[in-house]
């Protein structure tokens, strides 16, 4: 049974684990190209 709530509690958690990955990266990425865009304009 304990195997069962395990393998459902992952496969909960990967598409979370992806999207706050995603998430992160997404706002890396943004905060990355604000950067450039500040050392451009200055």
């Amino acid at each position: 049974m304990s195997e069962f709530i395990w393998l459902f509690l992952g496969y909960s958690a990967t598409p979370a684990i992806l999207l706050f990955g995603f998430l992160t990266t997404a706002a890396v990425g943004c905060f990355l190209v604000e950067l450039i865009k500040g050392k451009q304009t200055h």
